[in-house]
């Protein structure tokens, strides 16, 4: 989905710090909700990962996926996701740009300075390409 055919109220939103939530099915057929970091760039969510995780395994080449951000507080806005995903190798280097960036943002720079040890190798992303983009502003505005 392209970025200008978003709602400008759900892009502002995909780039504030909010934790994720990842809906998928599972390998046992049941439905998983997990939480997440993310960026967005691109119209597309990216989600890093440690080889082989759970949500990797179950997504695989490629599901249809939920993702939700929403607020913790009033006005407990939401955006809400459908869309396809896939998994792919996600280079050493570009895993320590992406998921540092996230540790940065999520966990602070302090924090984020011990996120990875000196050598985490190759990880996995998650590729989210939306189909549609729900925002909700539950207050009404």
């Amino acid at each position: 989905m392209p970025v200008d055919g978003l709602d400008p109220r759900a892009l502002a939103m995909l780039g504030e710090t909010i934790v994720g939530q990842l809906s998928f099915v599972g390998l046992d057929g049941y439905p998983r909700v997990v939480p997440v970091w993310f960026d967005f760039r691109g119209g597309e969510i990216l989600i890093s990962n440690a080889p082989g995780t759970y949500k990797c395994r179950s997504i695989g080449s490629g599901a249809r996926v939920g993702f939700a951000i929403s607020d913790p507080s009033p006005p407990y806005r939401v955006v809400a996701i459908t869309g396809d995903a896939t998994v792919e190798r996600l280079p050493e280097v570009d895993r320590v740009r992406l998921a540092g960036g996230q540790a940065h943002r999520y966990l602070g720079e302090e924090a984020a300075r011990t996120f990875f040890g000196p050598h985490p190798g190759d990880g996995q992303l998650i590729r989210i390409r939306p189909r549609t983009v729900r925002f909700v502003d539950v207050s009404g505005h």
